[in-house]
């Protein structure tokens, strides 16, 4: 899929989707483990917060006197809350070996009173430290407090949020010096693969509370091939975490 073709292909999916309208709860902190980093980055500062919101970018429509505006989200002078650069498009090649990092938002609620997965939204961040830029994956199957129908994709990061967490990830990584690599923790399930190729998955939240969601994937089915990677090599009937992430590259 060439850069400029997000844009037609999304539209598309927003007009087959029903109309929904999202509620718009604030970011209360951001949280980066991954790659170099010995614990967690938190930051709670309301002014960095402040730049960044879920609720942009397709799947968010908004509204003006009865009439649904056009999606900012596609015009490249709108740059609002953005921390994926919407109007670029997919990211069809990326360098190997980068660094990689977990990210989640936490929207809503306090802290004392412990989230769930309905507060959070969580991504997959790559940095490029050469060329100061970051490649971010949104995960299919996971979040469940917007869908933007992109997710299963590379995309480019938002200059303002490359500008703003590069810096800050590579900070703590010079200041923790913790092992190069390390693997995100996110999984949306437990899966096993049975002798001839069946994969049976159980959704799970993050805390490990299995949820009713049971799938089942045959060799051939679309996503028989993303669950499988995802799984990494495991004997039949080994059941195994079932990653949020593509496979390094």
């Amino acid at each position: 899929m060439t850069r400029s073709s997000l844009i037609p292909a999304v539209c598309l999916a927003v007009l087959i989707a029903p109309a929904v309208v999202w509620p718009k709860g604030a970011t209360t902190k951001i949280e980066i483990r991954g790659d170099g980093l010995s614990s967690a980055i938190e930051i709670t500062d309301p002014e960095v917060l402040g730049r960044f919101s879920i609720w942009n970018g397709p799947g968010v429509s908004t509204w003006s006197h009865d009439k649904q505006d056009p999606p900012a989200w596609a015009d490249p002078t709108k740059v609002e809350g953005r921390f994926i650069d919407w109007p670029r498009g997919w990211a069809t090649e990326r360098p190997s070996a980068l660094q990689r990092v977990e990210v989640t938002f936490y929207i809503g609620g306090t802290a004392a009173r412990g989230y769930t997965d309905a507060d959070k939204y969580v991504f997959l961040y790559e940095i490029d430290s050469a060329r100061r830029h970051g490649y971010i994956y949104l995960p299919q199957w996971k979040n469940e407090l917007i869908v933007h129908f992109v997710e299963g994709n590379w995309l480019h990061a938002a200059h303002a949020w490359d500008e703003t967490v590069i810096p800050i990830v590579a900070s703590s990584a010079a200041r923790d010096g913790a092992p190069r690599r390390s693997e995100p923790g996110c999984a949306i399930g437990r899966g096993s693969i049975a002798a001839d190729g069946t994969i049976e998955l159980r959704m799970l939240d993050d805390r490990d509370v299995e949820l009713r969601n049971r799938w089942r994937f045959q060799p051939g089915d679309p996503d028989y091939a993303t669950v499988k990677a995802r799984m990494g090599d495991v004997e039949p009937g080994r059941e195994t975490r079932v990653s949020c992430w593509p496979p390094r590259t």
